[in-house]
């Protein structure tokens, strides 16, 4: 694709697509106004959240008061050296029992991580269509749906390698520090920096490109029946020389995503935690992410009208 994005041209920006996306918004789940079509929109985005679901607080702050407190000296300091003690003693089986934790919870994570880039289909679908369905788009999403697998599965696979290369030696160096008695609080733990510091600005790279894709590039490979790799290759040709358009997509996009978290918050506050409950949550909460979504496509549609992404396609259903 040699041409210059129509966008550049006649310079929109991200802003100029949330009227479309409203405006496909009301259409979609106000006009006319039916809950069973927002009940079946909430199972097919909590079927699509699989796969972009924001993690939870795994309490790390308690942690870190503990800590504080014993600052590992005294009774603290005895328990953890023979702690670590112990593990250098078993690390046979430590290694086994976590290789097969390993195992099983990856397993179970491939399989989430397929139904969700399924549904992640699905949902685009029914968006582009103006449509609440689940059989149709679930066949039709199966071939894209599994490109897309792949491509998270082989991201996975490099992002673990390189958190084990950088995370496993210093971890290993601390524990034997420990049991030698050695430990010391905060001392010990500057050998964790080097990592830090290289893990965080990775992770937030991962996490960009993995939203791009989700947000861009998905929507081409449907909307042109090709690969992620062909899709990949054309939505950088239409963000090529759009890096201002670019920021203000991931500012907005930021935006989004945090108000979104204290409109989740509000609903289980208001509904007693009722409301949080997977699929009521995606069903309250539908007009977000069917906005989000529409906002995202409308982008795409100022840049290569071709795309034709809203309200201007046909439904259709592919053969399996």
């Amino acid at each position: 694709m040699n041409e210059r994005p129509v966008s550049a041209v006649r310079g929109a920006t991200p802003l100029d697509a949330f009227t479309p996306a409203i405006e496909h918004t009301r259409k979609m789940l106000f006009e006319p106004f039916d809950i069973g079509k927002w009940f079946v929109l909430g199972f097919v985005i909590f079927l699509a959240q699989l796969i972009s679901a924001d993690s939870g607080s795994w309490g790390g702050s308690r942690i870190q008061d503990k800590l504080n407190r014993q600052q590992y000296q005294g009774e603290g300091a005895h328990e953890l050296q023979q702690a670590a003690q112990w593990a250098v003693d078993h690390l046979g089986l430590i290694l086994l029992i976590g290789v097969g934790l390993f195992v099983l919870i990856n397993l179970i994570g491939l399989v989430i991580q397929y139904l969700g880039a399924r549904g992640h289909f699905m949902f685009l679908e029914c968006v582009i269509e103006n449509k609440a369905e689940v059989a149709v788009p679930w066949r039709n999403a199966a071939r894209p749906a599994w490109s897309l697998f792949l491509w998270r599965l082989a991201i996975f696979i490099l992002f673990f390698w390189c958190f084990v290369l950088l995370f496993a030696l210093p971890v290993w160096g601390l524990i034997r520090t420990a049991a030698a008695g050695d430990f010391s609080f905060p001392g010990s733990l500057v050998s964790l920096i080097p990592f830090v510091a290289v893990f965080i600005p990775l992770a937030i790279c991962a996490s960009v490109v993995d939203l791009l894709i989700r947000d861009f590039v998905t929507p081409v490979m449907l909307l042109h029946r090709i690969d992620l790799l062909g899709a990949v290759e054309k939505s950088i040709a239409l963000w090529r020389g759009q890096l201002g358009n670019l920021l203000l997509y991931l500012l907005f996009r930021l935006i989004i995503s945090v108000f979104a978290g204290v409109v989740g918050m509000a609903v289980a506050c208001f509904t007693c935690c009722i409301g949080a409950l997977p699929v009521i949550y995606q069903t309250i909460t539908a007009p977000i992410h069917v906005f989000v979504r529409s906002w995202t496509l409308a982008i795409l549609e100022q840049m290569d009208p071709a795309l034709l992404s809203i309200n201007r396609r046909a439904p259709r259903e592919e053969s399996t």
